[in-house]
Order: C-alpha cells, then sequence, then structure tokens
C-alpha cells in the first residue's frame, strides 16, 4: 500500500489508507529478524604469558582500534569462562540452595512475656542470609586479593620511608654512623623495588577487584531474572516489577565498588597500629 500511495499520491486521500499503512508497517516491524552482532573474538588472557598480563600488553591491540575509531562491539573480546552469566549463576544458585535447606533446620525463638516462665515460642524460620552465600562463593577469591594488599600496605609501604630514612642518613655529614656506598645503593635499589611492587600490586588488585565485583552484579543479576521467568503474570503486573527493575539498574552496581575498599576495612588497622608496635 505505501509503494502504491507514493506512486499515485490522490491515494492518499481515500478513507482507511493511511490506518492501513500503520497496520502494514507495525506487522513489518514485528516480524523483521534482527540478527545481533556476535563476539567472536576470543579473549588473549586465556593464551599469553604471565609478563604480557603482567604489563597489559594484552590491552595494546583494543587500545589501538579505538584510537583509530569507535569501538564496535565486535571488537571486544569474549568473557573467559569463568565470567559467564551462566556459571556464575550457576555457583551462586547452588550456594543459595545450600543456605536456603541450612536456615529452614533453624527456628528462632522469642520470648513468651506474658508467661511467668519465660518460655520460649517458635516464632518463624530464619531468612537466608545472601551476604553469607555471596561470602560462601566468592570469599575464597577475594580473600587472595586482601593478602596481596595486606602486603602492600603493610609492609612495602611501610618499608618505603624506612629505606628513604637510611638512604638520606648517607649524606648526613653530622651522623657518626657512617653508610658505605654500597649499602646506600642496596638501600636504593630495594626503594625502586617497593615503589614498583607497590605500583603492580595496585593496579592489578585494583583490576581483580572490580572483576570480582562484576561477577557479582552478574551472578545477583541473574538469579534476579531466573526468578522473575517463575513469577506469575499477577506478580509482575503489581509493583514487585517495579521493584525488579530498580534492582537491575540501580542497587545491583553498588557490588562494582564494593570490593575496591571492602579490604580495607581490616587492613586499615593492622597498618595503624603497625608504626606503635615497632616503637616499642
Amino acid at each position: 500500500m505505501f509503494i502504491e500511495v507514493v506512486t499515485n499520491p490522490k491515494k492518499m486521500c481515500e478513507p482507511g489508507v493511511l490506518l492501513t499503512i500503520y497496520q502494514e508497517s507495525q506487522v513489518k516491524c514485528t516480524t523483521m529478524e534482527t540478527k545481533p552482532p556476535k563476539i567472536t573474538q576470543t579473549n588473549p588472557l586465556t593464551t599469553v604469558n604471565p609478563i604480557n598480563k603482567l604489563f597489559f600488553w594484552w590491552t595494546i591491540k583494543l587500545f589501538k582500534k579505538g584510537a583509530h575509531g569507535n569501538l564496535k562491539l565486535e571488537d571486544l573480546y569474549h568473557p573467559l569462562s569463568s565470567d559467564e552469566s551462566n556459571y556464575l549463576a550457576d555457583r551462586l544458585e547452588k550456594a543459595w540452595n545450600e543456605e536456603m535447606k541450612k536456615t529452614n533446620g533453624i527456628k528462632k525463638y522469642k520470648t513468651n512475656e506474658n508467661n511467668n516462665n519465660n518460655k520460649k515460642s517458635a516464632e518463624s524460620s530464619i531468612n537466608p542470609s545472601l551476604t553469607k552465600v555471596i561470602f560462601r562463593t566468592f570469599g575464597l577469591e577475594y580473600l587472595y586479593i586482601g593478602i596481596l594488599l595486606l602486603f602492600q600496605s603493610v609492609i612495602l609501604r611501610t618499608m618505603q620511608p624506612i629505606l628513604q630514612s637510611w638512604i638520606i642518613s648517607y649524606f648526613d655529614t653530622s651522623n657518626e654512623n657512617e653508610k658505605t656506598k654500597t649499602k646506600v645503593l642496596l638501600y636504593t635499589f630495594g626503594l625502586i623495588l617497593c615503589t614498583l611492587g607497590i605500583t603492580f600490586i595496585m593496579h592489578h588488585m585494583n583490576l581483580a577487584s572490580q572483576q570480582i565485583g562484576m561477577r557479582i552484579r552478574v551472578a545477583c543479576c541473574s538469579l534476579i531474572y531466573r526468578k522473575s521467568l517463575r513469577l506469575s503474570k499477577l506478580v509482575l503486573n503489581s509493583d514487585a516489577a517495579g521493584q525488579v527493575v530498580n534492582l537491575l539498574s540501580n542497587d545491583v552496581n553498588r557490588f562494582d565498588l564494593l570490593p575496591m575498599v571492602f579490604a580495607y576495612l581490616w587492613i586499615m588497622p593492622i597498618q595503624v597500629s603497625l608504626p606503635n608496635i615497632m616503637t616499642i
């Protein structure tokens, strides 16, 4: 009908022509098959050597493409098998089912105040904890990051000012304890190693923390999506649908930032107390 109207504009004045054109366009839009772009490039992290990973050389190819134009979805690498949503959701769902079995067998009690004997009556089952499930699923991976951050913050950063003071004391003429040139060179070499160690650990641990945060976010989103597929139409038409959308769009994004700072909650007290211990 649209082609007929273009070739013969007088037909536009006929009744029902605009409605027919609109209906035909809607049918074409719904029946049109749109093929999403496929990501076919293998992730280089599966094949590169440790030196390449250490200096992030595997990202140079991607940066070169971005320098010559906007990156497309086809330019990105396929995610690692450990980062795929299906794998992460299965891990979190398994831990969640185990938590459900544990909490269903435990009852929480409340004291009956009206009873003089203070007998306890069962109220309901304890709700499963998502925090425990996340720690059980991703806690071991995050523990490795915490250990390296502890080494960086407590050992390397503490040694930096100590080595600097030893190097500066070499140039102090009033200092009676003269240091040899060889010792000062060793101190300088140690200071360089500490600085390099801090740099490498900081960047790699930031990347690993963001990666774990991304895994937690993807796993939670996948579980929410799986749960929403099991809900009835009556529930989806209620306010619960808006809460699900809010969870997927806003709340889960906090997981990307939390692993970057969470480890410092227990590293900071150790780092602060260490100088006091050394001065005793």
